[in-house]
């Protein structure tokens, strides 16, 4: 993993966002972003950009879930 990757729960964490904050944020569910989360479901690139773009990041900073 580059130096400048941080796992997404990780930045959530951090930034003391909730799921379902963040899932608002990005225009999904709680449940689908917590499936996305847990390798049940893939991101797609707008909700990568969309995430990023909340936490002020490169989508390349954030270590996604399902890479």
């Amino acid at each position: 993993m580059p130096q400048n990757q941080r796992t997404l729960s990780k930045i959530m964490l951090q930034n003391s966002v909730s799921l379902r904050r963040l899932a608002a944020r990005v225009g999904v569910s709680p449940s689908l972003l917590s499936l996305m989360c847990n390798r049940k479901r893939t991101f797609k690139i707008e909700h990568k950009f969309n995430i990023a773009k909340y936490f002020n990041l490169d989508m390349d900073d954030i270590l996604w879930p399902d890479l």
